[in-house]
């Protein structure tokens, strides 16, 4: 039906507008996407823009999957905004940030398939941080690692590439993973609700 529905609207060649709950049919079908929160617009823009370029924490954890970090931030003698995270892992950021309370909470996201196992020595802006396997979840192209990172309590979800490079892992063991600083947005933690609640 999605492919149904483009090939008309390409025949028709007038503007649709399709409302729908359904975040695969809204990126699949659409040119440009509203994410509306709360009665409000939080975002328009392409498919690819709302999953690469959020503009709110809102946007970031409504479309598609994602990691959410709770970090707080601080500059180093660069001037670069680094975010400690679980008070012992620091990941400097690309996004800069005045921060003048060094206390204040902000969610850093990252998608589980901009997550690298095992990325080695040596990559220019990146960031790692050791993990503990506890789960594989294998679904074909779809398979995913879930591991906490040593010494927090918190899951991490991470895409688990059916190359069979990775099919050495197994639960319980202490890995590596990674990513590059600049496929991470950073927010101001903010706490909102998807739906009104009595």
């Amino acid at each position: 039906m999605k492919v149904e529905l483009k090939n008309l609207q390409s025949q028709v060649g007038t503007t649709f507008v399709y409302i729908t709950h359904d975040q695969s049919e809204a990126m699949v079908m659409s040119d440009r996407v509203a994410v509306m929160n709360n009665g409000h617009f939080e975002q328009i823009g392409t498919p690819q823009e709302l999953y690469h370029e959020p503009k709110s924490s809102f946007v970031a954890q409504f479309v598609g999957n994602n990691n959410k970090l709770r970090v707080k931030l601080h500059a180093d003698e660069s001037g670069n905004t680094i975010a400690r995270y679980a008070d012992r892992y620091d990941f400097r950021l690309a996004q800069r940030f005045e921060t003048t309370n060094e206390n204040e909470e902000y969610d850093l996201f990252i998608r589980p398939e901009a997550v690298i196992i095992n990325p080695g020595e040596g990559r220019e802006n990146f960031q790692s941080l050791p993990v503990e396997v506890t789960s594989i979840l294998f679904d074909g192209g779809n398979s995913r690692l879930l591991v906490k990172p040593l010494g927090t309590e918190e899951e991490l979800v991470i895409a688990l590439p059916q190359t069979r490079e990775y099919d050495h892992i197994r639960s319980k063991d202490r890995i590596q993973v990674g990513w590059d600083l600049n496929k991470t947005v950073c927010f101001k933690r903010s706490d909102w609700k998807l739906y009104d609640e009595e």
